[in-house]
């Protein structure tokens, strides 16, 4: 799910003015189930259980084909995937959350 959701973003036709990252994680956020909230975040956190430095990101990201400079962001790659986590995490157990 991780790897559909970037290179959805980053490799097909997003209008990046309009919009730009995390809008699109917002969206899909908003959408998804909790359960599929929860798989995105435990997708992260497996990736990043393999302490990846900001080139490490930019190497997993490029071998699955998901451009990666469209992330480009001014605290690395290893901040935006944390974002992308406590993204999905709220999104899956945030308050008011009944599912288990």
């Amino acid at each position: 799910m991780l790897w559909q959701l970037l290179k959805a973003y980053a490799n097909e036709d997003w209008d990046e003015g309009n919009a730009a990252w995390p809008a699109p994680a917002v969206q899909f956020l908003t959408e998804a189930s909790k359960a599929e909230a929860a798989q995105l975040a435990e997708e992260i956190a497996v990736t990043q259980a393999l302490a990846l430095d900001d080139s490490g990101w930019q190497a997993l990201l490029a071998a699955a084909d998901v451009n990666w400079a469209v992330f480009a962001h001014p605290y690395g790659l290893t901040r935006w995937a944390q974002d992308l986590r406590d993204r999905a995490l709220a999104a899956a157990y945030g308050a008011g959350s009944s599912e288990s």
